[in-house]
């Protein structure tokens, strides 16, 4: 029997073999470009240029206003181009309000311009980073083409905040598709519709998704992808929750009856995150990634009492060998044969069908 060091050696091989390209995937990619500033928002941005050149700030603040009343769209795309994000203005006015003791209605961008009392705490702000932006482009010949440019360098630092949210989230989707497609019972069922949505819950701790259900867990999958060096928080954070989970799982239930606990763990940001990818490794049952998700549809057709088939390339298979021997009462076969492809689903590098 291999020790723990080999045990773990050998995970850390195969994840590194199959980490995650996030750079060619389809869902990194809508993030990558901005869209494109509507003919009505870049009437409006042009406006906006002009009042850089006011002196008078009541005239200038009022101006502002009355352009993002015109087109509220604006208000999150001068968020962005003055290199701000949705949340720092909501954040800023509160902090401003609460040292002038005011009152002020923030809950969205367009909620600081729509508001009156709240737009006279925010103009001052705004309009202070507006003159250092966009005074730049008074005197410029093609704004629009210059409006074009802000907006595309301006775009990976706005959308930053929302691409790891919803990037942490695309795994659990991803893992929730998968057995709703495989006709394979989990928990919660709407993550395959909206994967924002509330975690499963056993005994005071968060899973991403649980087989069957949360009354009979038989698998409870954790989920973490980084695809950037996420620091000594991000490394306690990874290692911490997967020992809290096998922790409570192992004590909570007997062993006969405990659930297996299984990881998506992937992205680039584990090679300078290896205490989390050790902690994530050692503490579960189990691994997948995204190339290997599949994995996780083996897993949950053994703990279901499910035969399932797994086609892949012969070298994708022969990595795996050691996995598909430990699953190989659940496996009906193994196959790079021709198959029927409607009657199979992707699943990373292989094609999956339970029966």
């Amino acid at each position: 029997m291999a020790s723990e060091s080999e045990a773990l050696s050998a995970k850390i091989r195969e994840f590194k073999a199959n980490v995650w390209d996030h750079t060619a995937d389809e869902f990194q990619s809508q993030f990558d470009l901005a869209p494109p500033i509507a003919e009505e928002e870049l009437d409006a941005f042009e406006s906006i240029i002009r009042l850089s050149g006011i002196t008078d700030f009541e005239a200038k603040s009022s101006a502002l206003r009355s352009a993002f009343l015109r087109n509220t769209p604006t208000v999150e795309r001068f968020l962005q181009m003055i290199g701000w994000t949705r949340n720092k203005i909501l954040q800023d006015v509160k902090a401003r309000a609460r040292r002038d003791r005011l009152v002020v209605s923030v809950s969205t961008p367009t909620s600081v311009v729509t508001h009156g009392g709240t737009w006279q705490v925010a103009a001052p702000i705004l309009i202070h980073r507006m003159d250092a932006v966009f005074s730049t482009l008074v005197g410029h010949v093609d704004k629009r083409s210059a409006l074009a440019a802000l907006n595309e360098a301006t775009w990976p630092g706005y959308i930053r905040q929302e691409r790891a949210k919803r990037q942490g989230h695309e795994a659990e989707y991803r893992l929730a598709v998968l057995m709703s497609s495989i006709g394979i019972p989990f928990e919660p069922t709407e993550k395959a519709q909206n994967p924002l949505g509330r975690d499963a819950q056993i005994r005071g701790v968060s899973f991403d998704l649980v087989v069957p259900s949360t009354r009979r867990p038989r698998l409870c999958f954790k989920s973490t992808v980084h695809t950037a060096n996420i620091g000594q928080y991000g490394e306690s954070k990874d290692d911490l929750e997967m020992r809290q989970a096998k922790e409570m799982l192992t004590g909570a239930f007997a062993a006969a009856d405990r659930p297996r606990l299984m990881a998506l763990a992937d992205g680039v940001g584990f090679e300078s995150n290896r205490q989390g990818l050790d902690g994530v490794l050692v503490n579960s049952d189990e691994f997948c990634q995204f190339q290997t998700i599949w994995k996780a549809a083996v897993v949950a057709a053994a703990v279901t009492d499910r035969k399932i088939i797994v086609v892949a390339n012969d070298s994708v298979l022969n990595e795996h060998r050691p996995f598909l021997d430990r699953y190989r009462k659940s496996i009906d076969s193994t196959t790079t044969l021709v198959y029927d492809r409607q009657n199979f689903t992707i699943a990373g590098n292989a094609r999956v069908r339970v029966r």
